[in-house]
């Protein structure tokens, strides 16, 4: 035993390495690391083919030089005259991939950036049970990381509003990152509580919205008196109605969107309305001026709060003032209804429809958005101004302004608006909008991806048979997620996410 290991060093002080080429082994392992992640951020290794591939091809295209001008997925240019021809398409050169499949009522997805890390992942939003917000990451190497959790309890914490251990779809809907803030924050749309929060660095869940005014019928009684037939005076009364305001909270938010003037909008369903649609848009401007909640005892007393008062003389100091409350049925407190004020912030509803889908930025015109709707027989979309204004004074910080402004009447015939896009023929609902950092629109319809140009031009549909998605988010990884209930999926496109300007307000 002694004579073989002495055997083996006296080969290892055999091997001379001159001190000149130390350099290398440590070198060529760097490089041969850092190509292999640049080439996989480009989509060369197999993180593209990441899961279970489905069934997916190219169908529909009327101007293969327009689909390849426009550069969106991957396909073989060369089978331009076959996927013109053939009524099936041709395959991507990167199919659809299965990637998770043990999701639970997933609602709503977005991308965030991490500075830090130099990456963005994946956000996705559930209402099964209490909520729970899951994060899906490729990671910096051919390897994703994968699905990690990232919040639990995201949509019911307090028992107020709704019961969160038996009342249905108490968790969480709509989420959308907050990119004017630094770092960025996390907006959600809390079910069981009934509100929209800001997730603050010390982990307050500030309120940025929580009633909605509607408006419902009061009676007015008249009297006036009348002679009977016996001559005996009597009082004939008279019934008259006239609307008033009154507020509730919100139903099923389940769509976010922050414009790069500090607009949130909201896309809430409302079962309990069937007069005019289900479906409504809301819109509430400047929420940078609403300040974050200072501490986690006041995020907790904060979910007693029937609704936001920004009449106070302290709104930019600290902005939030509790309402009234009252107990539950099942012993907690809860919101009493209450008149809606004037002047208190609260969102207007500048959309309603039997049916919205989606909703997304327009590229360089930042009041204005996109969004899918039902429009009597048809499947539409339309554009929609957020600002009727020409403009305004960007240095003007008077409370009176922005009370007016958060006040002004927004119904839906004040609103500019004007179909975009027609396409009935390839969906028979509205569905999710993305748009990439080339203007280029994704539709989701009902057996695949529709790809539009920025001149509402349609380019060709990616054929995705037999799945039902309920959100679509593409990220900066140039990949465009897409999840149904239960499911994420991602199809590799050769754009970006769009790019929206932080620079375009004021923080407090």
């Amino acid at each position: 035993m002694a004579d073989s290991s002495k055997s083996g060093l006296s080969k290892l002080k055999g091997i001379s390495i001159k001190p000149s080429l130390a350099w290398c082994f440590v070198f060529f392992p760097a490089l041969w690391y850092y190509g292999l992640t640049r080439l996989h951020s480009l989509g060369l290794f197999s993180s593209s083919s990441f899961g279970t591939a489905m069934e997916t091809s190219l169908v529909g295209v009327f101007d293969c030089q327009k689909l390849k001008d426009a550069s969106i997925v991957y396909y073989n240019h060369r089978n331009c005259e076959e996927l013109s021809n053939n009524p099936a398409g041709v395959p991507l050169k990167y199919p659809l991939y299965l990637v998770r499949d043990d999701f639970r009522n997933v609602v709503a997805t977005t991308w965030k950036h991490d500075e830090e890390l130099g990456r963005g992942f994946l956000l996705i939003s559930t209402s099964y049970g209490s909520g729970k917000i899951w994060q899906w990451e490729t990671g910096g190497g051919p390897i994703p990381i994968g699905k990690t959790l990232s919040m639990i309890r995201s949509g019911c914490r307090s028992n107020i509003v709704k019961n969160c251990t038996t009342d249905p779809a108490v968790g969480s809907g709509g989420i959308v990152v907050d990119t004017l803030h630094e770092p960025p924050r996390l907006i959600v749309a809390e079910w069981g509580e009934g509100r929209i929060v800001r997730l603050e660095e010390n982990g307050a869940r500030t309120p940025l919205i929580i009633q909605i005014p509607v408006d419902q019928p009061n009676v007015a009684v008249s009297a006036e008196v009348v002679e009977s037939d016996e001559n005996e005076e009597s009082t004939h009364t008279e019934m008259e109605t006239e609307s008033s305001p009154s507020t509730r909270r919100l139903e099923r938010p389940y769509k976010l969107l922050l414009t790069p003037f500090a607009d949130l909008l909201v896309l809430d369903n409302d079962s309990s309305n069937n007069s005019d649609g289900d479906d409504f848009l809301w819109h509430l401007p400047q929420i940078h001026k609403i300040p974050g909640l200072e501490s986690l005892p006041a995020s907790r007393k904060a979910h007693a709060w029937d609704r936001l008062n920004y009449n106070s003389s302290n709104h930019h100091k600290k902005g939030i003032t509790m309402g009234t409350v009252s107990t539950s049925s099942h012993g907690a407190t809860t919101t009493a209804p209450t008149s809606a004020p004037e002047d208190d912030g609260m969102p207007q509803k500048i959309l309603q429809s039997s049916q919205l889908g989606g909703m997304a930025l327009v590229p360089k015109n930042w009041l204005q958005i996109y969004v899918t709707m039902k429009q009597g027989d048809s499947v539409v979309v339309i554009t929609l101004a957020l600002d009727e204004e020409d403009g305004e004074d960007e240095n003007d910080d008077d409370d009176d302004v922005v009370a007016e402004q958060q006040t002004k009447a927004t119904s839906k015939s004040e609103r500019q608006s004007s179909i975009y896009l027609d396409y009935s023929q390839h969906a028979s609902k509205p569905g999710p909008i993305e748009v990439d950092e080339e203007g280029n629109l994704y539709l989701v319809v009902d057996d695949g991806i529709l790809m539009v140009s920025p001149t509402g031009g349609i380019l060709g549909k990616i054929s995705i048979p037999d799945l039902s998605f309920v959100d679509m988010t593409l990220g900066e990884d140039r990949f465009l997620y897409l999840t149904t209930e239960t499911k994420l999926y991602r199809l590799r496109v050769q754009n970006k996410n769009l790019s929206v300007p932080t620079d375009m307000v004021k923080q407090k």
